[in-house]
């Protein structure tokens, strides 16, 4: 009887120890989630100088002022150093259709899920060539050759006037992050203004609700858009938002709205303008952003 309560008690402590290392990967996600949120939100208004930053283009290569160790190392997107075996670690798939398997090995029916590209991950052990991960509610096995552990491996970093051709890092990495909407993985043109925007949207976790029209070329995207479930056309600039205008009689352009200061002045970031892929970012007065005669595109 004495045994049998024993037993009864290390039983219970056990699986209170279960549940706690359960909570804790549950919160380590959830944390790391929040702060890249932070890191890569779209934009933050500072009204003492006047001035908008945008975090994806300025923020990451600044000096962090966090006394924590995670969020600084977030921040300066650099791996999450953390002992896999305890707590688990925050990873990236850096292959297209990663898949996880059922147990640590290969074999025939043993893939549960599919995870795409770039998505994040928490592997919490080895076991030779694989490692047991987590991803949304699936638990399985991942082949460690399809895992990175830095988010600068598998996001691009974006260079004012610098070119993203079809063969640069970053042209690749964008249409492997949006799963290239517009098939253009096996073209020979460089990274296009649509894709950018859709990158953009697809870091806010927003995807553009495509209908079956097609071809979608810049200048058509709000009429192919208009009167689709949770998008709004508007004749303001919001902050998230595409603006779509006419570069001339025939050939239009996207690019994505990062800010709007209090005079209505907008920043913008944008490639392919007018080509190369050719990255830029750019403050436009209300003045001279009307003369563009554009409109913007939000997607709830």
């Amino acid at each position: 009887m004495h045994e049998n309560g024993i037993m009864t008690i290390m039983v219970q402590i056990y699986a209170r120890l279960s549940f706690i290392e359960t909570l804790y990967t549950a919160i380590v996600t959830f944390s790391v989630r929040i702060i890249e949120a932070y890191v890569y939100a779209d934009t933050s208004y500072d009204e003492g100088n006047n001035r908008a930053d945008v975090p994806e283009m300025r923020l990451l290569s600044a000096p962090s002022t966090t006394t924590l160790p995670m969020l600084e190392s977030v921040v300066r997107n650099e791996a999450v150093s953390m002992p896999i075996s305890m707590y688990g670690m925050v990873m990236y798939t850096k292959s297209v259709h990663v898949p996880i398997f059922k147990d640590p090995t290969i074999g025939y029916d043993t893939q549960i899920a599919t995870v795409p590209f770039g998505s994040m991950v928490m592997a919490h052990e080895p076991q030779g060539r694989f490692y047991k991960v987590t991803w949304n509610a699936v638990q399985g096995w991942m082949l460690r050759d399809d895992l990175a552990e830095r988010a600068v491996d598998i996001f691009p970093h974006f260079v004012e006037n610098e070119e993203n051709l079809v063969d640069s890092k970053n042209t690749s990495l964008v249409r492997a992050l949006v799963a290239d909407p517009f098939g253009l993985s096996r073209s020979t043109l460089s990274l296009q203004a649509g894709e950018y925007v859709s990158y953009r949207l697809w870091r806010r976790s927003v995807l553009i609700p495509w209908n079956d029209v097609r071809p979608r070329v810049p200048g058509s995207w709000h009429i192919i858009l208009r009167g689709t479930p949770n998008v709004h056309i508007h004749i303001a600039p919001k902050v998230g938002t595409i603006m779509e205008y006419m570069l001339d009689a025939e050939i239009g352009h996207v690019a994505y709205v990062e800010a709007v200061f209090p005079d209505e002045t907008i920043c913008l970031s944008e490639v392919n303008n007018p080509d190369f892929g050719i990255y830029h970012e750019k403050e436009l007065s209300k003045a001279v952003w009307k003369e563009y005669r554009p409109v913007f595109i939000e997607i709830i």
